[in-house]
């Protein structure tokens, strides 16, 4: 039975910013102290918070910006920054150029602009000091119809798993991004203990909004990372180097390691590669797919929602619009 099939009859909760981008705010000078000792409590308050160390990296540069900006103004405190001072900031976002390709800065890209400052302010309130208001409001881009795989090309996909350990590895990541349709991170952070087959559930424990949830697993999700974790995972283990201790990480490298999210990623890579389907498309891809052909199979949008983990329905919203504009 297939995943959409079996979740349908059973059922009738990210940043990203390119490296480039980071680098090139990151060279932005400011001479404010404040500005400088904020930037770096901003940073350690959201480690302090759970935040992965690639989130706090580029939040904290993007805030630099801000800062930059402020001094270009001549407004060195927090406490002078009003309306329209932010509405001027996110002007001037709108029409600088893109660090890392050609016209101005993407939609989503100023959407993170303004959930940076929201969460610099929020700092500034639970530390007692000024905070500020953000009275600009930014749409989500509609970007993904073509980044979502069709049932054919998943078959494809599955179909171009070769029978070797890597193989096995394979069908479990596709196991998790597609028929349990997580984020790239929480893939990542998967622990071995977090798939309980006896409960038929995967446990994440650490998805967006560090909200943990249980995502049911069909049959064939189930037979995949069974396959995965009782014969290839062990050996890949007995490749790790001597005296290393067993590793509590689902997915491994070849040598036994913990992969990390960019060895998944690239891994997923080498497998669309093998289908021939010229499309660009990374792990998330595999997450827009399985919610979107559950929506095709008449699954209500509530329980779609409880299935990716997402907090407001406008979140899985999204994904009737693709339906609308592929004319599904």
């Amino acid at each position: 039975m297939g995943v959409v099939q079996w979740f349908t009859e059973i059922h009738s909760n990210g940043f990203f910013i390119h490296q480039k981008q980071v680098n090139n705010m990151r060279h932005l000078v400011i001479t404010t102290p404040k500005y400088i000792q904020l930037e770096t409590s901003f940073k350690e308050w959201l480690l302090l918070l759970g935040y992965s160390k690639e989130n706090a990296e580029y939040m904290p540069v993007m805030v630099r910006e801000f800062f930059y900006y402020l001094e270009q103004q001549d407004i060195i405190s927090i406490s002078e920054i009003t309306g329209n001072i932010i509405e001027g900031y996110f002007f001037y976002l709108s029409t600088r150029p893109s660090y890392t390709k050609e016209g101005a800065l993407h939609q989503n890209t100023l959407l993170n602009h303004r959930k940076t400052l929201a969460k610099l302010s929020q700092y500034l309130q639970q530390t007692g000091q000024p905070v500020f208001e953000i009275p600009v409001r930014i749409e989500k881009q509609i970007r993904l119809l073509a980044n979502v795989f069709t049932r054919e090309e998943i078959q494809k996909l599955y179909a171009a798993t070769q029978d070797n350990l890597m193989g096995y590895r394979d069908r479990a990541i596709l196991a998790v991004y597609y028929g349990c349709g997580l984020r790239k991170n929480e893939g990542a952070g998967l622990k071995l203990s977090d798939i309980l087959f006896d409960k038929a559930r995967l446990y994440v424990r650490k998805g967006k909004g560090y909200q943990e949830r249980y995502v049911p697993m069909s049959e064939g999700v189930m037979h995949d990372l069974k396959n995965y974790i009782d014969y290839a995972r062990p050996m890949l283990l007995a490749h790790r180097a001597e005296g290393r201790e067993t590793e509590a990480s689902l997915f491994l490298t070849d040598r036994g390691n913990p992969i990390k999210k960019d060895g998944l990623y690239f891994a997923f890579k080498r497998l669309l590669q093998r289908t021939g389907i010229e499309k660009e498309a990374g792990l998330h891809t595999l997450r827009h797919s399985i919610a979107t052909h559950l929506l095709q199979s008449g699954m209500k949008i509530e329980r779609i929602a409880e299935f990716l983990g997402h907090s407001s329905l406008k979140s899985t919203e999204i994904y009737t619009h693709i339906m609308q504009e592929a004319g599904l």
